[in-house]
């Protein structure tokens, strides 16, 4: 009876034995192909291979966990390669902006200095000479802003600055300053402000920057006959609108206009630095309000504007 036992525990403890050699064999079988996928990763930029195991392999779940930390890290790369183009794209867009205006001056100055032209020649281009270096000022003060923005972008609480004011009696002082301009431009201007007062939360800075910049926007790209400005109270914010009867702005180009340095067709983009926009964009985020835009070719665009009243935003 003991001989008969004893067999069957050396047979059992030979089975275990044999077992534990599989299972050992198995995870480092398991661990070699991890090691060749990740040692392949070390030397690569990129790539999409995937350790795949079968479900009740005993490293399953380690390969499970590889797999996620390797998606992670490819979506980190092609981001990265993302943001290295778009960088790209803006210093190339950054030098032809610069190097156009600039390039200009110094030939009028160059003509100046050699004595190329005459009295009233010299009378003739100064308002030219005039005109490009305030083109590169207004582009320096954009970047500058721009570069400002992005520097607090993670903190976009301490970059604005809340204050209760009257909205309505706010935005009529802005645009009472721009009619001159619509007028000379020959502009037919309409603006739809409610006489009675509007209490509301705003920096009156950023506020301003936001509503010049959708002003100038239309005056310098929209080759627009009219213009309608429109603030509204809507929700707990408010809503305000920017029309105007130009060009338009082709259906393909509506989802590019708020990125840096963008400028639709040539019929809009003979003037400005393409950041207006891009700016606009950015600080009606830090209010945490929303920007879109209508538009369709030679049919008019109307950007609309909300902004949450951060006074009642919390109650």
């Amino acid at each position: 009876m003991w001989l008969y036992f004893s067999i069957l525990l050396v047979l059992v403890l030979l089975l275990l034995l044999f077992h534990h050699l599989a299972y050992r064999r198995k995870v480092e079988q398991q661990l070699r192909t991890i090691s060749t996928i990740l040692t392949d990763l070390s030397v690569m930029k990129d790539s999409r291979q995937k350790i795949v195991l079968p479900q009740n392999a005993p490293l399953a779940e380690v390969g499970f966990s590889l797999n996620q930390l390797l998606a992670d890290k490819n979506d980190e790369i092609y981001e990265l390669h993302r943001i290295e183009q778009s960088q790209r794209t803006f210093l190339n867009h950054l030098a032809h902006d610069v190097r156009t205006p600039l390039t200009s001056l110094i030939g009028y100055l160059d003509a100046f200095d050699k004595g190329y032209l005459e009295q009233e020649q010299l009378q003739k281009y100064l308002p030219l000479v005039l005109k490009k270096a305030e083109q590169l000022k207004t582009l320096t003060d954009q970047l500058f802003f721009w570069f400002k923005l992005e520097d607090s972008r993670e903190e976009p609480a301490h970059s604005i600055h809340l204050k209760r004011c009257d909205l309505n009696e706010l935005t009529r002082e802005i645009t009472i300053q721009w009619i001159p301009l619509f007028e000379r431009e020959k502009l037919i201007y309409q603006i739809e402000i409610e006489e009675k007062p509007l209490p509301f939360m705003i920096d009156q800075v950023t506020y301003t920057r936001i509503v010049e910049n959708l002003l100038n926007n239309c005056l310098q790209h929209s080759q627009a006959e009219k213009i309608c400005l429109s603030l509204k109270p809507e929700g707990k914010g408010v809503q305000l609108s920017i029309a105007d009867n130009g060009i338009g702005i082709s259906e393909k180009e509506l989802p590019l206009i708020f990125q840096k340095l963008y400028r639709c067709d040539s019929a809009r983009s003979q003037t400005g630095s393409g950041l207006g926009l891009a700016i606009t964009k950015e600080l009606v985020r830090r209010f945490e309000g929303t920007i879109t835009v209508d538009s369709q070719k030679n049919q008019g665009t109307v950007f609309n504007v909300y902004l949450p009243n951060a006074e009642l935003a919390v109650e």
